[in-house]
């Protein structure tokens, strides 16, 4: 895993809008794997695309993982994505501490469902 795109082949391909919007985040092995979750938690999107998302993360998640994020919208109107991890770079945000900036592609999704 790089601190930021290897060569123009992993750069953005498609316009990205700013929209951050909080979410909760799973990582689990690459497919084929058993779907085993060793890290969970919350982040933030900052920017997204058709094709990926920018995300701000507490911590810093695993070269082989893939993220399985969910957002909410309103009353129990949720939206799973789940995206491969291309990119993680550390960030000090001032007067919080360290996060990491992780870039994804997307993979599966959006998958829309209800949580009661």
């Amino acid at each position: 895993m790089s601190a930021a795109p290897r060569d123009a082949g992993e750069r953005r391909r498609e316009p990205r809008v700013e929209h951050w919007q909080p979410c909760t985040y799973e990582t689990s092995e690459t497919p084929g794997e058993s779907p085993v979750s060793d890290q969970v938690g919350d982040a933030v999107t900052l920017d997204q695309s058709t094709e990926g998302m920018l995300l701000l993360m507490e911590k810093s998640p695993a070269p082989t993982k893939m993220l399985e994020i969910h957002t909410s919208h309103s009353l129990g109107r949720k939206t799973l994505l789940v995206f491969d991890i291309r990119w993680v770079r550390p960030v000090e945000v001032p007067a919080v501490g360290h996060y990491y900036l992780v870039g994804c592609r997307r993979t599966f999704g959006p998958y829309h469902y209800l949580q009661f």
